[in-house]
């Protein structure tokens, strides 16, 4: 289950497996994550035509952001 733990400006950090993920979002999706709220679940999937990871939440707003893995 992958759990977001902290939204800091255009950085979102994810609890996966018991590590936690470091993801930077697009700026054009800045607006989006500021209605996102820590503890939500997402689904995390690496879209290979844009080389960059797609999340998207779990039971909540179903628009994704795309983003880039930083660690």
């Amino acid at each position: 289950m992958t759990t977001i733990t902290s939204i800091k400006e255009d950085i979102i950090e994810v609890l996966r497996d018991e590590k936690t993920r470091t993801f930077q979002i697009d700026e054009q999706y800045l607006n989006e994550i500021s209605l996102w709220p820590n503890g939500i679940k997402v689904k995390i999937k690496f879209d290979n035509t844009s080389q960059k990871y797609i999340i998207t939440p779990i039971n909540w707003i179903q628009n994704s952001v795309n983003s880039i893995k930083l660690y």
